[in-house]
């Protein structure tokens, strides 16, 4: 894959993505209605509501998704080993799992 092939790759990936996150809330909530637990691969991750003005507490990688979907309050925990946190996009499969089982909705990875 060429240089100008994997940049016109990344680019329809990530409009792909972002008309999927676009999707996941009507309007943003200012935290996740409940905890939840999930596990994909060597990574388990556990999102806890927090009380309002308490801000995100998660990894670089999970806050700047709770960013873009505008949830303001909210609490994620990785347990993994450090290479399994390193990989970054299990991580975000995770989230969106998370995501899916927190708001019904099912999208295909």
């Amino acid at each position: 894959m060429g240089g100008k092939e994997a940049s016109s790759a990344f680019h329809k990936s990530l409009r792909k993505g972002q008309k999927r996150l676009i999707t996941y809330f009507s309007t943003p909530p200012r935290t996740i209605p409940r905890d939840i637990v999930v596990k994909y691969k060597a990574t388990k991750l556990f999102l806890k509501p927090t009380p309002p003005g308490s801000g995100i507490k998660a990894s670089e990688t999970l806050s700047k998704l709770f960013k873009f979907l505008e949830i303001k309050d909210v609490s994620a925990k990785l347990i993994c080993s450090h290479r399994a946190r390193k990989n970054k996009p299990n991580v975000i499969r995770a989230a969106f799992m998370a995501l899916d089982k927190l708001t019904g909705k099912k999208y295909e990875y």
